[in-house]
């Protein structure tokens, strides 16, 4: 016979019930899942947790996608917004128009072997105002002679030499040397060349000084041969040379009788001044080149 005070409750876990054997008798439990409270605290909260972070990462996913969309239509607009106004500003009349005489001073020898011979002929009469005759030098090229072609050249180291016969008028009246230069729309089939790059200003400057008549033909004449200077006016006589400006020097004295020779030259870094001043070519609309008048 034994005590029962010695025994303990021991619970016992089958498949289908869970009994607990008291010291005074068994009780049973009837039949329940075998479950224990542990594994359901763990196991219970995961399918919660997973579903959250599931739905954040698909907003996020979201998000990204309308971002990316908004940023590549922003970008499609403003890149046609662009485009459309860079093309409504193009204007092809405005590019810059090859010289005919671009690098010709460099190579005096071939202009020696091929050029025709130099006219020594009367000038073709001019119209009122328009000069007479044309002559370039150079001071690279000191002892060359340049034909006689009616072009006006004007670089940094290229001047011409224009003479203006005189127009009637009453004594004592002043002139003034205006310059036409239209803008490159209305030149149509002429030529005219404008250039400057040193960043100082747009356009270049053409410097007028007067000139002594000896030589009176100045067909051959060069560098080192040139007239030499007079004064007409103490004011400088200079203009802007630039497309659709037509701009006028300060008044002198006008020539009564004979001719009026000026040396022009052009100012500023890079600057070139180039058209064609035959007689046949300035008076004819539209008006291009310096002409003489009355102020």
């Amino acid at each position: 016979m034994h005590s029962d005070s010695s025994q303990e409750g021991i619970p016992l876990m089958v498949r289908d019930e869970y009994v607990h054997d008291f010291h005074q008798g068994v009780a049973h439990v009837h039949a329940q899942p075998f479950k224990l409270e542990d594994d359901l605290d763990e196991l219970g909260p995961a399918p919660r947790r997973s579903s959250r972070w599931a739905i954040l990462l698909a907003l996020a996913c979201a998000v990204t996608a309308l971002s990316l969309v908004f940023n590549a239509v922003t970008f499609v607009r403003s890149t046609s917004a662009r485009s459309s106004r860079a093309a409504e500003k193009l204007d092809t009349s405005k590019l810059r128009r090859p010289s005919l005489y671009l690098g010709l001073e460099r190579v005096p020898e071939l202009l020696q072997e091929h050029q025709s011979p130099v006219s020594h002929d009367e000038p073709s009469s001019a119209p009122a105002g328009w000069p007479s005759r044309v002559a370039r030098v150079n001071s690279a090229y000191p002892q060359h002679a340049f034909p006689q072609d009616g072009w006006v050249v004007l670089t940094e180291q290229d001047r011409t030499i224009m003479d203006f016969d005189a127009i009637a008028g009453k004594p004592g009246q002043r002139c003034t040397l205006r310059a036409f230069f239209p803008t490159r729309r209305e030149l149509r089939d002429k030529l005219l060349t404008m250039e400057r790059d040193d960043g100082v200003a747009p356009d270049p400057a053409i410097r007028f000084t007067a000139r002594t008549l000896s030589p009176l033909d100045i067909s051959d004449v060069t560098w080192n041969t040139r007239p030499s200077a007079t004064r007409l006016v103490d004011m400088p006589l200079t203009l802007t040379a630039a497309f659709g400006h037509n701009q006028s020097t300060v008044a002198f004295p006008c020539p009564t009788s004979g001719t009026l020779r000026v040396e022009a030259m052009c100012i500023g870094g890079g600057c070139r001044v180039e058209y064609d001043a035959s007689p046949g070519l300035v008076n004819v609309d539209p008006l291009l080149g310096i002409q003489l008048i009355y102020v």
